[in-house]
This record gives C-alpha cells, sequence and structure tokens, in this order.
C-alpha cells in the first residue's frame, strides 16, 4: 500500500482540536483506529537494599502508569491510573549465578519498606540525568508537573 492510500486515516477519521470526547494526548500507536486513544506514560524507579532483613540483597520497584486527562478536563495533562510494586531478591544458592528472582511480596509490605526508610518517588533511581551535558540535573519526564501526581511534584 502507498502512503498516498494511508493519508486519509489521519484525514477522515482524526480528532478535531477541541471536541471535549478527546484525550489531551493522544496515543499514536495504530493509525487505523478512528477513534483518539489516551495517552499513557509510565515510569518506574528502583531501590537497591536488604529490605526484608534476610542478609539477601533486594530490588525494589515502583511503577507508576498515567493516562491522559480528556479535552473537556479543565487540569491540563494526565492523571494517575495506578501504582505498581515488585520486589526481587538475589539469589545466593549454591549453583546460582546471583540474579535476581522476582518474590511474590505483597505491595503493601513493599510500601511500607519504602516508608520505614523514608525513600520517596524523587529519591529512587534513576533521578538525575546521566547524560552528556545534563549530568546531575532532574530528568524532566520523571518529574513532569504534567502528572498531576504529588509524588513527583516535591
Amino acid at each position: 500500500m502507498s502512503l498516498e492510500g494511508t493519508a486519509h486515516h489521519h484525514e477522515a477519521n482524526w480528532i478535531k482540536e477541541g471536541d471535549e470526547g478527546v484525550p489531551q494526548y493522544q496515543n499514536l500507536l495504530d493509525e487505523h483506529y478512528g477513534d483518539a486513544l489516551a495517552g499513557l506514560r509510565g515510569y518506574a524507579k528502583l531501590y537497591v537494599g536488604d529490605f526484608d532483613k534476610n542478609g539477601q540483597s533486594d530490588i525494589l520497584v515502583w511503577r507508576k502508569l498515567y493516562d491522559s486527562n480528556m479535552q473537556n478536563n479543565p487540569v491540563k495533562g494526565f492523571h494517575k491510573l495506578k501504582d505498581s510494586f515488585y520486589h526481587y531478591e538475589r539469589s545466593t544458592a549454591a549453583g546460582s549465578t546471583g540474579e535476581y528472582l522476582p518474590q511474590e511480596t505483597d505491595p503493601g509490605t513493599i510500601r511500607s519498606w519504602l516508608a520505614e526508610k523514608n525513600l520517596t518517588w524523587q529519591q529512587g533511581y534513576p533521578s538525575k540525568s546521566e547524560c552528556e551535558g545534563e549530568e546531575g540535573q532532574l530528568i524532566p519526564e520523571m518529574h513532569d508537573p504534567l502528572l498531576n501526581d504529588p509524588d513527583v511534584l516535591h
């Protein structure tokens, strides 16, 4: 199919500026949908330590998923859909490669481990850029005010 044959998807069925039933930020993954799909943003932060106090190194992962606000929402940006928490522990069993394996840990327990150590979203890794010319600066996408999330704003 030529590019000319696909161009009509963008013109005939695309959203109109100011349409209230339309997301402020669209997901353009599939041009064949006639309706605009809400844009998503997802981020993750890592925390390393012996959180379960068993002498094994742990990695905790805190994920945040956001969905675009709609055009009729006076708040510009995104709203949080959910927080997710994951726990990985370093395997030190005989014959082990020392890899971190997923653990079946209740998300509430993981949250309490973070709270016990006063660990916030801002303190997770990554937080500061390692990119050339931006070393030490906050990573804008991880702390964007458009996320409308108190965790990322302070």
